[in-house]
């Protein structure tokens, strides 16, 4: 859903915080696609919520760490995470 919002766009922060708060609790039950899916619509909307942000970078590591990260989630992952850096 965010994805396709943010393909389109479409920017609404509050909505944005509130997925944000709702991936938070669900992050034991997401893949690494998922993941990147969440950062690539932060990237694409130049959305920095840094408490999500970086509740999804600790997740991803875990992912990496325990062997569970696929190559594209995490190449999508990470280009997503330096456009952000970069967004500043």
């Amino acid at each position: 859903f965010t994805e396709a919002g943010a393909q389109s766009s479409f920017r609404d922060d509050e909505l944005m915080y509130n997925v944000g708060d709702t991936i938070i609790t669900k992050l034991k039950d997401l893949d690494t696609d998922a993941l990147a899916a969440m950062l690539r619509a932060h990237s694409r909307l130049s959305f920095r919520n840094d408490r999500v942000i970086s509740r999804l970078q600790d997740t991803l590591y875990e992912h990496m760490q325990k062997s569970r990260a696929t190559a594209p989630g995490l190449s999508s992952s990470l280009l997503s995470l330096a456009q952000l850096t970069s967004v500043g």
